[in-house]
């Protein structure tokens, strides 16, 4: 009996521990807090805290509403706006903020730490809390973001940060025409995009519409009168107008059915007339009949994807050129009614008419007038001026009638006029918004002009990339440090980038972003000066006869290397990179040679075509050993996400050294078929046969490498868009022509048959061009899957609420042969959630790579 006793005291005991340990163990180590009365950002926020503290940690955190009368004890996490009762009740003294600085304070008392993450308003709220996941080792880029592969304990930070910006307008321009950029976007793609914005701590989105011409009108504006325009925005009436697909043949490129693409490329698209949802059976133009209804269909896009930007705290933008050109049938529409369309009060009509449906349709912030083009190549006469200034007046009319909600801004390639820069700043009201691209595509800095504009707000707007460039990487890290010290000092309050792509872009899109923020590289910080400074100032920045072109960039590298490839390699790719990153000197005459990265492209009839290189490949190829530098520090590499992170680098500047050496063998061809002229028939054979069809054959197998390279690289629509961009622009022009040219004169042309469709079979994989990192409540969740040399019975999406055991699962559903797509149902969607999809009998295809161990996480939005 008395050991019956003793085993049953033991057993209880044993109980009693194990309960404890349970215990311990579903006590959270931190729990965050939000005020009772928080609003659908302090809520994101929160989220989002607790989202990263998971993927760095693996704890999961729970976020509890404080309301009266609870007692907090233990560690804490209180994430709110600085006039919250949250923060009023945290015991820290709240200093005055403006609405996007926020803060990062660690207090400490005897019931326990606790960590602020107090932003001067909800918007602020959500920067503190991305902030803090940068803290913790994250990275965000336009892409996506970037998880270190390796968890670490949970300890409750330790921070005391305050942040401010420099620019109170920070954010992107991406710009419609070509397939690398948001022509090709569809709505989940916008909405990825801007989920990053905050995280890049920016909250401006701009877009430009092209009009009538060799690529318009674009869809983005509509341009008439109001009487045709219905209370719901949809309009009655409209013209042609598109989006790029591959069968409209613009900008050089040739209309062609991507199933007759070569290099097995054909695998990337869904369907021959590819390009964005909205476009599709509507190439090379919309039938009469659909015209209106592209209209309808893309404000309704708008109305989708600008709303959704508002509830990020992100102000949106779109506008025409100026002075408007109006869209040919338009034009013949007036003059049917006896309208003449140049007259001032014709423009106010029409601006009404444009104001009216953008009113009624979808949100927007400001409208901007972009000057056109031509007039930073070509100048600009009287008449031009004379005639924008009409159309100004016409538009301030029209706005001060319709009284819609957004504001005017200027844009354009040019501040203003040659002559007077600053001209416009004389006639428009100080309440428009002047900005402007940089001229030269970039290569000329800011323009000096803004220092002379006074009362107004100014947006200085570099390139992040440019067209000429398009089909290759391009490294601008000290160009952007540069533009926004420039921007700062002219008395800037807005600094927005240019771009199509997203990924090939990281470290342009990071710089740009930081420097809004923090320029403590800037030996000029905190200076700004009058119209009357710029010279001695622009003496001081460029170091006397120097010209230096571009801010040093060493230090962003390092902090940029060690995200994305791990602390182990980041040294020596950091100096690597920064070697390459900018230009040796200034120049504004775009001279390929003065990149430090080795630029192959330029523009010809169209972006980012070959650049022909008259120079034999052996005294091209050192140009390119820092491919080989970087391929020696892949075994310092570890980590599957920092694995595919480094091989995206090192094989884009693989096809890039592959792209140089085409060139150079198209250069040599070149100069071999100059002989032709003076031979004879026999030796004009013989030089065929001996030379230029062995170098038609080298060329094809140099574009196997080139598009190898390429594909093996390719993670977002940008890079598939630099595939159409080969297949339809730079081989059609420059490469298949060079067999165009010698077939005549050999007796058997079998050789071109097959000349082109090499096929890829040593190259397998699944691409997910874009996915969101948040969603509204009750919206699906959809995610696209391409599969290259690959033939899968079935792919299948896993998902589980954060931190859950157990994972959902279903079947990604068949869109066209290599095209497959992925829904999560909202009803099925209740809470912030893990994912990850698996490809193969055996699994041997995963996205993402770090997969099932670290999947991608996405948070919800609420809807109030």
């Amino acid at each position: 009996m008395k050991l019956l006793n003793i085993n049953l005291i033991y057993l209880i005991c044993i109980l009693l521990l194990v309960l404890m340990i349970q215990g311990c163990k579903e006590k959270p180590v931190a729990v965050i807090y939000i005020d009772k009365g928080a609003d659908r950002t302090e809520d994101l926020a929160a989220r989002e805290v607790r989202k990263y503290i998971y993927q760095r940690t693996g704890e999961l955190l729970p976020v509890v509403k404080l309301t009266d009368g609870d007692a907090i004890t233990g560690d804490a996490i209180f994430v709110g706006t600085v006039s919250s009762e949250l923060m009023r009740s945290s015991g820290h003294e709240m200093i005055e903020m403006g609405p996007d600085d926020f803060i990062l304070k660690t207090i400490t008392s005897e019931i326990g730490k606790k960590l602020l993450i107090c932003g001067g308003s909800n918007t602020g709220t959500l920067y503190a809390a991305y902030h803090f996941a940068e803290q913790l080792g994250m990275g965000f880029y336009l892409d996506g973001d970037v998880i270190p592969d390796k968890q670490v304990d949970f300890v409750f930070p330790v921070l005391d940060i305050k942040q401010s910006p420099l620019f109170s307008r920070r954010g992107i321009q991406p710009f419609h025409d070509f397939p690398e950029g948001p022509d090709w976007w569809n709505s989940e793609d916008y909405k990825a995009v801007l989920s990053q914005l905050p995280k890049l701590k920016m909250n401006f989105f701009g877009l430009h519409t092209y009009p009538e011409g060799g690529v318009g009108p674009e869809p983005l504006t509509w341009i008439g009168l109001k009487e045709d325009v219905n209370p719901d925005g949809t309009v009655k009436t409209a013209y042609h107008s598109r989006h790029f697909t591959t069968l409209n043949g613009t900008w050089g490129y040739k209309s062609t059915k991507t199933s007759d693409y070569t290099f097995d490329s054909d695998q990337l698209f869904s369907r021959d007339d590819f390009g964005a949802k909205y476009m599709k059976n509507r190439s090379p133009w919309p039938a009469p009949s659909d015209e209106a209804q592209l209209f309808n269909d893309m404000g309704s896009f708008l109305n989708d994807v600008f709303s959704f930007a508002g509830k990020l705290g992100i102000k949106t933008c779109l506008g025409t050129e100026i002075p408007l050109i109006l869209p040919n049938q338009l034009i013949a529409q007036l003059k049917e009614k006896g309208t003449d369309p140049e007259k001032p009060e014709t423009r106010q009509q029409i601006y009404e008419g444009i104001f009216t449906r953008i009113k009624n349709t979808h949100p927007a912030d400001f409208y901007w007038f972009w000057t056109p083009e031509n007039w930073t190549w070509s100048g600009n006469k009287k008449e031009d001026v004379d005639r924008t200034i009409r159309d100004f007046d016409a538009a301030i009319k029209a706005l001060g009638t319709i009284k819609p909600v957004f504001k005017l801004a200027t844009c354009g390639w040019v501040l203003g006029p040659a002559g007077n820069r600053a001209l416009f700043d004389q006639y428009l009201p100080k309440d428009i918004a002047f900005s402007c691209i940089n001229r030269y595509l970039g290569w000329e800095p800011v323009d000096p002009a803004f220092a002379g504009i006074l009362a107004r707000e100014k947006w200085a707007i570099p390139w992040m990339e440019d067209d000429p460039g398009l089909s290759i990487p391009q490294l601008w890290v000290g160009r952007m440090r540069r533009d926004a010290a420039d921007a700062y000092a002219y008395g800037c309050n807005g600094y927005l980038g240019i771009h199509w792509r997203t990924r090939i872009l990281s470290m342009n899109v990071s710089a740009l972003a930081k420097a809004t923020w923090d320029q403590s590289w800037n030996p000029e910080r905190g200076k700004r000066i009058t119209s009357g400074e710029v010279n001695a100032y622009l003496t001081r920045m460029e170091d006397g006869d120097n010209q230096i072109r571009d801010m040093q960039s060493l230090d962003f590298y390092q902090e940029w290397c060690r995200i994305q490839f791990g602390p182990e390699a980041s040294d020596q790719l950091s100096r690597i990179f920064s070697s390459l990153d900018g230009v040796k000197r200034k120049t504004t005459s775009l001279e390929s040679g003065l990149s430090n990265l080795p630029r192959t492209a330029t523009w010809i009839n169209g972006p980012g075509n070959l650049l022909v290189n008259n120079h034999p490949w052996d005294s091209v190829e050192s140009q390119f050993r820092f491919v080989d530098e970087i391929e020696k520090c892949r075994p310092m590499v570890s980590g599957k996400g920092n694995m595919e992170r480094f091989d995206y680098w090192l094989n884009q500047f693989r096809y890039l050294r592959a792209f140089g050496k085409l060139a150079c063998t198209t250069g040599e061809f070149e100069l071999q078929i100059k002989k032709l002229a003076s031979l004879t028939d026999n030796q004009k054979k013989e030089l065929v046969n001996n030379k230029l069809l062995p170098l038609v054959k080298k060329e094809a197998e140099e574009l196997k490498d080139v598009h190898f390279y390429l594909i093996s690289s390719i993670t977002t629509w940008g890079e598939i868009g630099n595939v159409t961009n080969w297949q339809q622009h730079i081989i059609p022009l420059q490469i298949r022509s060079h067999a165009d040219q010698i077939k005549k004169f050999t007796a058997d042309t079998s050789w071109m048959k097959d000349l082109y469709l090499k096929d890829m079979k040593d190259l397998s994989r699944i691409i997910v061009p874009s996915s969101q990192t948040i969603i509204e409540t009750g919206k699906d969740f959809k995610i696209n899957l391409i599969c290259f040399n690959i033939q899968p019975e079935k792919a299948t999406i896993y998902w589980r609420p954060l931190g859950s055991k157990k994972y959902e699962q279903s079947d990604l559903k068949r869109i066209s042969e290599t095209y497959w797509e992925a829904i999560i149902p909202s009803g099925k969607i209740t809470d912030d959630f893990e994912y990850y999809i698996q490809v193969g009998k055996n699994g041997e295809f995963l996205y993402p790579v770090t997969a099932p161990g670290l999947s991608h996480a996405v948070v919800l939005l609420k809807n109030n």
